[in-house]
C-alpha cells in the first residue's frame, strides 16, 4: 500500500499570515503531499507569543476549514515542553505515513539549537522553503549529514516577505493589513481586540 505523504508545519502563528500560507501551499504542491498538519505551539524556546494559544488556534481554524488538505494538530498545546522531535516520534508510530518537516529558510541559522535536531532530520525529511534572497550561503551549524539532508530539501518558492512582528506593529498603528493576513483572521483580530 502506498504511504501517505504528510507535511508537518509548526510555529507560534501569532498571527497566521499569507507568508505562512504561501510557504505551505508551495511545499504541498512541490512535494505532492497528501496532507499538511499545522501544529501550533503554546510557546517556543525562541519566542513568547503575544496572544493566547486559544485565540491563535481559533484564527488557524478559520484558514484550515477552507483548505481540505490542511488539518490542525493540537498535540504541542497539551505538552509542558513542546519539542518538534516528540511530535515527530509520535507521528512516526503510524508506519503508513511518509513524514516531511516543513521549514522556512529563516529558521536555518538557529536550527542547531533545536532539541535533538540531528535525530529530527533523520525521522522527517526536511522541505525548506527557500527564497534565495541572499547570495550568502547560510551557515548551518549541524553535521555534514544533516546539511546534506537540508540542502536536498531546498525548494525555491516565490518571495513574500511578511513577519508576524510587522503585522502586529501595523495593527497597533491601525494600518491596513488586508494584503498580509486572510480577511477572516483580520475580522477575528478586530472582533477580539488582539494586538492593539
Amino acid at each position: 500500500m502506498k504511504k501517505q505523504k504528510i507535511g508537518l508545519f509548526g510555529g507560534s502563528f501569532d498571527p497566521f499570515h499569507f507568508g505562512h500560507l504561501n510557504l505551505v501551499v508551495n511545499l504541498l504542491e512541490h512535494a505532492h503531499l497528501d496532507q499538511i498538519l499545522i501544529c501550533p505551539a503554546k510557546s517556543t524556546a525562541f519566542k513568547t507569543p503575544h496572544t493566547s494559544i486559544e485565540h491563535r488556534v481559533q484564527m488557524l481554524q478559520l484558514v484550515i476549514e477552507e483548505i481540505p488538505s490542511f488539518t490542525l494538530l493540537d498535540w504541542e498545546i497539551q505538552m509542558q515542553k513542546p519539542y518538534t522531535i516528540d511530535t515527530v516520534k509520535r507521528l512516526k508510530k503510524n508506519e503508513e505515513i511518509d513524514l516531511f518537516l516543513l521549514l522556512g529558510e529563516d529558521l536555518l541559522p538557529s536550527l542547531h539549537l533545536w532539541h535533538q535536531v540531528e535525530e529530527l532530520l533523520n525521522l522527517a525529511k526536511p522541505l525548506v522553503a527557500s527564497r534565495f534572497t541572499t547570495s550568502q550561503p547560510i551557515d548551518l551549524k549541524v553535521s555534514s549529514q544533516a546539511k546534506i539532508k537540508l540542502e536536498k530539501g531546498f525548494v525555491k518558492i516565490p518571495l513574500i516577505e511578511i513577519s508576524g512582528k510587522t503585522i502586529r506593529q501595523r495593527l497597533q498603528q491601525k494600518k491596513i493589513c488586508k494584503h498580509l493576513v486572510p480577511s477572516k483572521i483580520l475580522d477575528y483580530i478586530q472582533l477580539n481586540h488582539l494586538y492593539s
